[in-house]
């Protein structure tokens, strides 16, 4: 069946068990058709907006999806060989079981897809957004994960390797087979307090009296102190963001803050441009759990300032410390706000999919 379909609109249509050859979908918008059970060979849905789209049991052989948008699809139980979803839009998109193996995944936005007990091996996902993206019992052979942002992504009961997890531009919080959450490494250096290792190794005093020393409630712990409590004192570190993150391609993230402190300290997260100057911040103190601070385009530096407070009452000196500074980015891209317009408009709501298999 060789038909155009290029730059159609298509509603409530069914294409159940339909064989189609060389058919073009190019900038079409397909709403609630059903493709399931069908055969795709050669058919391109490049650059097309697809809203619950039904393709479950079917097979695809050398498919096109280019640039396309892919909202709440269903692929459950697919066979796909020899196709391409580069630069795809797959939000809550469900390849539960699907047969996908060499599949090329360059630079989706998979947030919040579901790929359990699917066979990826040997596929591309290399520069893509996978956030919050199940691979519960996936096969991941040979996966590669170059660069990819897995932020929150569930890999229970599943088997990958270190290289893979490594080869990633974000593993922050995603759920390991172990049942362990994955941390990103610490933007901060010397973040974490060691009474063996000079603070200004790593820190820049600003002003007065800071250093390392065991913590009186704890003395197997170090923390950053302020040594003379008759007046204040304040201490920064600088991370070089174009070596962390790079705005064309995740032009929505932001920088995420921890620490533990005294009440008499108080940490300032800031966005520095090139000339050196505040383009945004955000304050945090004992009171919060952590800050965040929306990366802009001029950004070139984040800084981390500390400033302990005088103590006025010093028999109180445990309470101008602090330790565990941890500085992560949480990487974003447009197209998520995509699927949160999508959601809105048809009136969903943003919980992932829910699924379960019988065993």
């Amino acid at each position: 069946m060789n038909i155009d379909f290029s730059s159609d609109k298509l509603y409530n249509v069914s294409f159940i068990g339909t064989t189609f050859n060389n058919a073009d979908f190019t900038l079409a918008n397909i709403d609630s058709t059903n493709f399931n059970e069908a055969k795709l060979n050669d058919v391109i849905f490049s650059s097309g907006q697809l809203f619950n789209v039904q393709y479950s049991s079917a097979k695809f052989l050398n498919a096109k999806f280019l640039s396309a948008e892919l909202h709440t699809i269903n692929f459950a139980f697919v066979h796909i060989e020899y196709s391409n979803f580069s630069s795809t839009t797959l939000a809550s998109t469900d390849f539960n079981e699907a047969q996908m193996s060499g599949t090329d995944l360059r630079r989706t936005t998979c947030v919040a897809a579901r790929f359990d007990y699917a066979n990826l091996s040997q596929s591309n996902f290399g520069g893509a957004n996978v956030k919050r993206t199940s691979f519960h019992k996936t096969d991941l052979t040979n996966v590669n994960f170059s660069d990819t942002n897995l932020y929150k992504s569930n890999f229970t009961e599943t088997k990958i390797t270190d290289s893979q997890l490594k080869s990633t531009l974000s593993i922050q919080d995603a759920l390991l087979p172990n049942g362990t959450l994955a941390h990103d490494s610490n933007l901060i250096k010397n973040g974490q307090a060691d009474c063996n290792i000079s603070l200004l190794d790593s820190w820049k005093l600003q002003s007065g009296d800071v250093s390392t020393m065991t913590s009186e409630e704890d003395r197997t712990d170090c923390q950053f102190a302020l040594q003379s409590f008759a007046a204040g004192a304040s201490m920064s570190q600088r991370v070089t963001l174009p070596k962390k993150w790079e705005s064309n391609s995740w032009p929505y993230s932001h920088a995420v803050l921890n620490a533990n402190m005294g009440v008499g300290v108080t940490i300032q997260l800031r966005g520095i441009n090139s000339s050196d100057q505040i383009s945004a911040q955000q304050m945090f103190n004992w009171t919060q759990e952590s800050i965040s601070l929306y990366l802009l385009n001029d950004m070139r530096e984040l800084e981390v300032l500390i400033e302990f407070s005088a103590i006025a009452n010093q028999n109180n000196k445990a309470s101008s410390w602090c330790d565990d500074i941890q500085l992560i980015i949480v990487y974003g891209t447009f197209l998520e706000f995509l699927r949160g317009t999508y959601l809105a408009r048809h009136g969903l709501n943003t919980g992932e999919l829910t699924y379960t298999r019988d065993t």
